[in-house]
């Protein structure tokens, strides 16, 4: 085999590589083994997005306070959150942000 095949074979190869921009953890499979994938929309059984990544280190979390704990919560304040699927574990996490919703609509 020449040494152009070869490199023309490891072309190939590479590109059957799937490379994410960042570092994280697959949450779904979207594509199926054998299915055509493409970085952009060309229509007919073509597939653009190949799974869903996650990264772990920037997910935030919304959460429900009762308003007459609001006067406890402060941006930046450390808390720990608990999942309901998995009470054992004890996430570490900040308040990043603290947006009010309305509980009742003024008459018009």
């Amino acid at each position: 085999m020449s040494e152009r095949q070869v490199a023309l074979w490891e072309q190939q190869l590479d590109d059957m590589v799937i490379r994410a921009p960042f570092s994280g953890i697959v949450t779904t499979k979207n594509a199926q083994p054998g299915e055509m994938i493409s970085p952009m929309s060309v229509g007919g059984f073509t597939r653009t997005g190949i799974c869903t990544i996650v990264d772990m280190s920037s997910l935030e979390i919304e959460v429900d306070v009762n308003e007459s704990y609001l006067n406890r919560v402060e941006p930046g304040q450390p808390v720990k959150a608990t999942l309901d699927s998995y009470p054992d574990w004890h996430i570490p996490a900040k308040v990043i942000a603290i947006i009010p919703t309305p509980t009742a609509r003024r008459p018009r």
